[in-house]
């Protein structure tokens, strides 16, 4: 069986993807902290939406979860153009674990139960973690666009940049800073586990596997970089801005010297 886990929004209404549940048949739904679960009657598939934009499918495959994703449509979710997307396979077995496939590259997750509280609890984790990968492909495509400009100012000590584009990219840094130490509390276990307690370890196994505050330190690390960079950028304008006013400055104050020399001639 098949796990499927999407980050395919930056954040997600989950009030308003309720409302759309209601006008589905045969889709039962249930809150969570920062969640909905979805199920159908048969309880074979479950789906957990998280308000931080990602998706964990059970049970579903890659041809099917595309209703989930028209549901999020029609509640007004503001899609990603591209979707992130990881994938596991499962099955039931003594105990919980993870690990990789000696094979494949592909991470395999046994459940001692099919009881859907431990597919949440899991969920929670496998949540994170996606919303992590995420945040790396964006830092990823900062780091590329961006280091031809630095090995530029390097070899012949200009660029042509504006100040506004700087202050822009520092705009996008902080953005990701806040959302990931403010918003997304990756350093710390979701409130839900505050209310059940006994699910707590679930969520510690996925979250030792998948590095999750690991990631999320080395993201902080990345961002703390380029923010340097970029305000290192930021002062080199200003200097050169600052410099040429106080050229300007000399050649006015040279020209009225000379039109008081010439007033003194006359």
């Amino acid at each position: 069986m098949k796990c499927l886990t999407y980050c395919v929004a930056e954040q997600i209404n989950l009030a308003n993807v309720e409302q759309q549940c209601k006008l589905q048949p045969g889709l039962l739904y249930q809150r969570h902290w920062g969640g909905l679960e979805l199920f159908d009657a048969a309880k074979t598939r479950y789906c957990y939406i998280f308000k931080n934009g990602t998706v964990i499918a059970w049970g579903y495959h890659r041809h099917n979860i595309k209703g989930i994703f028209d549901l999020l449509i029609a509640a007004g979710v503001k899609m990603l153009d591209t979707y992130i997307h990881d994938e596991f396979s499962y099955h039931l077995a003594e105990e919980t674990n993870v690990w990789p496939h000696p094979y494949f590259n592909l991470d395999c997750i046994s459940l001692e139960s099919d009881d859907p509280e431990i597919k949440l609890a899991v969920s929670y984790g496998l949540s994170m973690s996606v919303k992590l990968y995420y945040y790396e492909t964006i830092i990823e495509k900062l780091i590329s666009h961006y280091y031809p400009l630095i090995s530029k100012l390097a070899k012949f000590g200009r660029f042509k940049f504006s100040r506004e584009r700087i202050n822009k990219i520092l705009g996008d840094i902080l953005a990701i800073h806040s959302e990931i130490n403010l918003a997304s509390n990756f350093l710390y276990q979701p409130k839900f586990f505050w209310q059940h307690p006994g699910l707590e370890r679930y969520y510690w196994l996925f979250e030792k596997y998948l590095d999750i505050s690991a990631r999320a330190e080395n993201i902080n690390q990345q961002l703390d970089t380029l923010n340097e960079v970029f305000l290192m950028f930021n002062g080199y304008l200003e200097n050169k801005h600052t410099h040429r006013l106080e050229i300007i400055i000399i050649v006015l104050i040279a020209v009225e010297i000379l039109f008081s020399v010439l007033n003194l001639h006359l």
